[in-house]
């Protein structure tokens, strides 16, 4: 009997090419139903907004469509697939960049990495290449695939980029009391003005635009200094990228979606950002007792973000509990005073922000935004392609920056 058996083992594993037509039929349906989730962009703005009335109807923006790559049945394994194509992303291709160390005012210390093109590192003095800041998300980083991804199209279309590390990243080690958290938008707007006052409007340098991107927690950084700033701002545009609106009335969602992973899974990752790289020079500007405090709490609450937030971060920056700390942080209730142009790209789908709390009427309120939305697409991830994955979301987000650099240079024409 177990001859029979293994004869019948043998004929279907070797002679039988069942096996292979199945996984190629499986393979062809999903490609089916990736090709029928295929969308176009919905846009939410003033439509008394000339400019963003011009945008929407004038450019390639309306043409763009997003169509899942054929493996990401939903958010989940979007968002899975694009850690993949990160990990693959800084193995392969690491970003080569130029550093530039920048004090900031209270003496901390950021480094400014300048993607290094043809023409070098830092920006040359006869060039009037508009230049993109760039910000990461909560990991901090220069090799973030939400970031290079821009890059190479930026870089196609001619823009210099240069990435704003946050505090104690990047192997940059602290030197003051102060980290980053949500609300440390002067963090960003020192670098920018610098980059402005240095590079883009300096004596040395020909005048050229700076605009300005962030991803997640970059967005929310580049969201709030524009609102702090409203009409101060030296940004010429804005785009920000899955960037989380409404932070107090999304804890809930986001601490139980998707079975608790991505409160699990940020939690984890930032709690080994805070250890490794926060806590070992902080320790040289807090009491030892506070120091043994803090670890003692990220070890304890490491399995969760929103504990983390709770735990560490809201003790140490002064805050009274988790909805002072996300009330005040958060950019929905204050987008009215944003007074530059800005796009924010968003998924309906994204597993870290319930979709309800998108502020729609907001942005149709504020001439200065769009807001921009797929229904499909995970966190910061839009990953679409054939046989290679790759983001997709780099495409539209150029139309938006060229857009204004070339309404800009049409009206210095004139003048």
């Amino acid at each position: 009997m177990l001859g029979s058996l293994q004869n019948l083992y043998d004929d279907t594993n070797l002679n039988d090419s069942s096996y292979i037509l199945c996984i190629l039929a499986l393979i062809v349906s999903l490609k089916i139903i990736s090709n029928y989730q295929t969308e176009k962009m919905r846009f939410h703005y003033n439509k008394q907004s000339t400019l963003m009335r011009e945008f929407v109807k004038t450019s390639k923006i309306r043409e763009y469509t997003y169509t899942p790559y054929w493996c990401t049945l939903n958010a989940f394994t979007n968002c899975m697939i694009f850690l993949f194509c990160e990990l693959a992303s800084k193995l392969m291709k690491p970003v080569k960049y130029e550093r530039e160390l920048f004090t900031l005012s209270d003496g901390g210390t950021i480094a400014l990495d300048w993607i290094v093109d043809h023409e070098g590192g830092l920006p040359k003095k006869h060039s009037q290449r508009p230049v993109i800041c760039m910000m990461s998300g909560l990991s901090g980083g220069n090799d973030n695939l939400y970031l290079i991804s821009l890059v190479k199209e930026a870089m196609r279309l001619g823009y210099k980029c240069v990435i704003i590390n946050y505090r104690g990243t990047s192997g940059v080690k602290l030197t003051s009391s102060k980290i980053y958290w949500m609300n440390q938008w002067e963090d960003v707007k020192e670098p920018i003005d610098y980059i402005s006052q240095k590079y883009c409007r300096g004596e040395e340098y020909l005048k050229r635009s700076l605009y300005g991107y962030g991803a997640s927690l970059g967005g929310q950084f580049l969201s709030s200094y524009l609102i702090h700033e409203g009409q101060n701002s030296v940004l010429d545009g804005a785009i920000t990228y899955g960037q989380p609106f409404n932070l107090k009335d999304n804890v809930e969602f986001f601490k139980k979606n998707c079975f608790k992973f991505f409160d699990f899974g940020m939690g984890f990752i930032y709690s080994l950002v805070l250890q490794h790289d926060i806590m070992p020079d902080l320790k040289n500007y807090i009491s030892q007792e506070q120091y043994n405090q803090m670890q003692e709490n990220i070890k304890k609450h490491r399995c969760s973000l929103m504990d983390l937030d709770q735990n560490v971060l809201i003790p140490y920056v002064g805050y009274k509990d988790l909805n002072e700390y996300y009330n005040y942080t958060q950019a929905q209730g204050k987008i009215h005073k944003i007074r530059t142009p800005i796009m924010f790209l968003n998924s309906e789908d994204d597993p870290c922000i319930q979709k309800e709390l998108y502020p729609f009427k907001e942005c149709e309120g504020n001439e200065f935004t769009l807001l921009a939305m797929t229904k499909r697409g995970g966190h910061c991830s839009h990953i679409t392609g054939g046989v290679r994955p790759f983001q997709w979301f780099s495409a539209p987000c150029m139309e938006f920056f060229e857009f204004l650099e070339n309404k800009k240079r049409a009206t210095t024409k004139v003048e």
